[in-house]
């Protein structure tokens, strides 16, 4: 997304589908789903620390939709923030998905009009799971939809929060 480009940071970002899944509201899917992208992010941390260019100090995760519940909840600690748009934070299907793992600060965005997990009964906002994180922030855009990701407020949270924790 073009919200980080020019910040300093090297983004990793897990695809919701990759591979061709598909998202499906089902309890044992989405647990199988989620612990399938953390072993994506897990793969391209290794890849990034093993080229020659990379500074390890500097890794973001970020992810949008599904892949900012894969963000959210991924347990390692090799990243300096995480960026999660478009998630929620709460998943009462599979309450292993609730809330924000790992370390370091968070900076959740989501549009108040997205109603796309509201269709499979998920509500809420990342705002309760970040508040007590040093440096994080829950940035909520008025009448932002699900499709928030290069949205010109979505960008100005980004670049005002990624190279305040990479220094």
């Amino acid at each position: 997304p073009r919200a980080f480009l020019d910040l300093g940071a090297i983004v990793v970002a897990p695809n919701s589908f990759a591979g061709g899944a598909s998202c499906k509201p089902d309890t044992a899917y989405m647990a199988q789903f989620v612990t399938a992208r953390h072993a994506d992010v897990s793969y391209a941390v290794g890849q990034v620390k093993a080229a020659a260019w990379a500074d390890p100090a500097n890794l973001v995760l970020a992810g949008y939709s599904n892949g900012g519940q894969t963000t959210a909840t991924y347990p390692g600690g090799e990243f300096k923030a995480r960026v999660v748009v478009a998630w929620t934070c709460n998943n009462r299907r599979v309450p292993s998905q609730n809330g924000v793992r790992g370390s370091g600060p968070v900076l959740a965005v989501l549009g108040t009009a997205d109603d796309y997990y509201k269709k499979i009964g998920i509500s809420g906002d990342c705002g309760s799971a970040v508040a007590d994180r040093a440096g994080s922030r829950s940035v909520l855009i008025e009448g932002g939809t699900h499709e928030i990701l290069d949205h010109a407020e979505t960008r100005a949270a980004v670049s005002g929060f990624v190279p305040g924790v990479i220094k």
